[in-house]
């Protein structure tokens, strides 16, 4: 390969590297072969009769003797070597015969897009496994990559392939491109990792959920009951504004410092350090009670229903909507009991987050139906409206727990479906029938609007807010529908147009988020109004996507496979904007021949009326004419003989 390359033109060069994790080496040329160049002279060039050309003589020496002396597995790249001032076009060709490493992932990424950078083309071929890292090379760079399928036709494959140029190989037959695998590597593990966590500060990916982990972290730190008590043993909780004393032991012993006049020496003598400490615990058993009680005391006890359905003329005069403003009523002393039942639900789940997401739906769905008789003295939409504050107020809190649940087979289905998604990149509006606007590329997408918005569905933690997104998606498609058609849209072109943002957008986790919102949504969110109209449309959707086939989209069996296997491409805005002319110049012409084909119609009528009229005529002139005749016959035999009849 390395002297056929030599042989193709006198200002090729040639380069040969040997890799290794360990250690680089050039092969060819090295040092020496370096200097004597410079001399004019060539190290080991035997001038005898064989016939060989001495530069090839000189190649395979010196590669020979660097490969002995190397004694190592050796990876060979063979490339034309850039010369100052000089405009070459340059390639790389790396032989792969061992694993990848995914420790040189970032080296070896720095190389490719620098590669990319000077317009360098990586061509591969692997005589082993096939290798990630060298597809993207070749896919970023528009190299080739070929895994040889017999290492005995090595040598063939090097000439047929990768010896012709850039320039040649566009007139020659070569082997199909291959699927890129374009994962990344895991920056705390270093593996090649399908789903990544991209880290928000230093935007590094890993292989695990930090903020799960994070979590993880968080719930093994416990603080004992006695932290959370008094310092003075009493009873009572304390509070770190008291420096760890409840209120009644501070104002006794804020009482016994006045009447003294004195403070005790060992408090004085206190170093800041053991001030903090106390501080620290004071905020940290704080903290804690607010997080299960939403205050710094603990909850009362003993509501009476009297005392229960009084607090809830707090809750009437609550706007629809405001989430806040039931956050701070249920932090109202009247709330306690509403207040202590969600806690405890929480902690529940929490502690048994174990359990099968089925179970967990059961409970959730178990402990809707139980708060919503809490609020019966209430009209019926004011009860709805609480019971998504609710369900904000709980499934927030769970969302970590319950969302892709580790019992449930959601990941997997989520790439599945991405991976389809992906693959139906090609399908355009036409095919679908969505009304799209006219000018091509000049003229933005009328249903961006949309595609951000059902994006937005994963970062929500609610159902009732991921419906919100889908809501609002919806309203855009409606509204962009409304300016296309002129009219008010109807179900069969949102469902069409719903089927084009969903494969646009190709939102994240969309299987989970879908789940999610069914499992732990209100019902009556997903059974009545827009909102559950619109996530009926929305599952339709998904299960059209993930069965979609070419009589779908009036394509054969034949055009739906190459399109699927990138043999054949979608046709570009300006194709499909002159099929649409030259349909719309059909539609033209057909009109025109209807048109044509009734004046024909009418003439052929108005001949067979007037024919029927002439027919008509000459009949009657018949009549006449043989009566006339019959008269004159009778007039002629009354007439005598030599008389002439007139």
């Amino acid at each position: 390969m390395a002297n056929a390359h030599l042989v193709m033109t006198r200002t090729n060069k040639l380069a040969i590297i040997a890799s290794h994790c360990q250690e680089n080496r050039f092969l060819y040329p090295n040092k020496l072969w370096k200097a004597e160049e410079a001399a004019g002279d060539h190290v080991g060039v035997s001038a005898g009769g064989d016939g060989k050309y001495e530069l090839l003589s000189v190649a395979d020496d010196i590669i020979a003797e660097e490969i002995r002396n190397l004694m190592a597995k050796n990876i060979h790249r063979v490339s034309k070597e850039l010369e100052a001032g000089q405009d070459m076009k340059s390639r790389i060709l790396v032989i792969k015969a061992a694993e990848d490493c995914a420790l040189q992932y970032m080296n070896f990424m720095n190389v490719i897009f620098a590669a990319q950078k000077q317009n360098i083309l990586i061509d591969a071929c692997v005589l082993d496994s096939d290798s990630g890292l060298l597809q993207q090379a070749c896919d970023i760079t528009g190299g080739l990559y070929l895994k040889i399928p017999q290492k005995t036709a090595l040598t063939q494959y090097l000439l047929w392939v990768f010896l012709p140029d850039a320039d040649q190989r566009s007139q020659l037959v070569l082997p199909p491109p291959v699927h890129v695998d374009y994962r990344a590597a895991c920056f705390c593990h270093r593996n090649l990792i399908e789903i990544g966590y991209v880290c928000s500060v230093c935007l590094s990916s890993n292989g695990v959920n930090l903020r799960r982990m994070w979590a993880e972290q968080r719930r093994g730190i416990h603080v004992t009951q006695d932290e959370l008590l008094c310092k003075d043993g009493c009873g009572f909780y304390g509070n770190s504004a008291w420096q760890g004393y409840c209120s009644k032991c501070w104002r006794k012993r804020k009482t016994s410092k006045e009447d003294h006049g004195v403070h005790e020496d060992s408090r004085s003598q206190l170093s800041k350090t053991e001030e903090k400490k106390n501080v620290e615990k004071g905020r940290r058993s704080s903290a804690i009670m607010r997080l299960l009680w939403g205050s710094s005391s603990p909850p009362q006890q003993g509501k009476s229903p009297e005392a229960e359905k009084s607090s809830l003329k707090f809750f009437q005069n609550l706007e629809p909507g405001d989430f806040p403003g039931f956050l701070k009523l249920l932090r109202n002393p009247s709330s306690h009991h509403l207040q202590s039942r969600c806690t405890a639900f929480l902690n529940t789940i929490e502690a048994y987050h174990d359990l099968p997401v089925q179970k967990q739906s059961d409970l959730v769905q178990d402990f809707y139906q139980t708060i919503a008789a809490y609020f019966d003295g209430l009209p019926e939409l004011q009860v709805s409206q609480m019971m998504e504050h609710i369900e904000k107020l709980i499934m927030t809190r769970l969302h970590k727990w319950v969302f892709c649940h580790d019992s449930c087979d959601d990941e997997q289905k989520d790439l599945t479906l991405q991976r389809r998604i992906k693959s139906l990149n090609w399908v355009t509006p036409e095919m679908l029938h969505v009304p799209f606007p006219k000018g091509g590329s000049d003229t933005s997408d009328p249903y961006l609007p949309a595609i951000t918005a059902i994006i937005e569905m994963d970062a929500k933690r609610a159902p009732q807010d991921k419906l919100a997104c889908l809501f609002k998606c919806s309203q855009h498609v409606f509204q962009a529908l409304a300016v296309e058609n002129r009219q008010p849209a109807n179900a069969d072109d949102f469902l069409s147009v719903l089927i084009y943002v969903v494969l646009r957008a190709n939102p994240p986790r969309l299987h989970s988020n879908i789940n999610y919102i069914v499992r732990f949504g209100l019902p009556h969110s997903l059974m009545a109004g827009e909102s559950g109209y619109y996530f009926t449309n929305l599952s339709c959707a998904v299960a059209f996507i993930e069965k979609l086939d070419g009589p779908s989209l009036n394509l054969t069996s034949e055009e739906f496979n190459a399109y699927m296997q990138g043999r054949r491409a979608p046709p570009t805005l300006a194709e499909c904007s002159g099929q649409q002319r030259a349909q719309e110049n059909r539609e033209q012409l057909e009109k025109l021949k209807n048109r044509q084909e009734k004046v024909e119609q009418g003439v052929r009528a108005l001949q067979e009326q007037l024919d029927s009229w002439v027919r008509s005529v000459q009949d009657q002139i018949d009549d006449v004419k043989a009566q006339t005749v019959l008269v004159l016959k009778e007039d002629g035999a009354e007439a005598q003989p030599g008389e002439t009849v007139c």
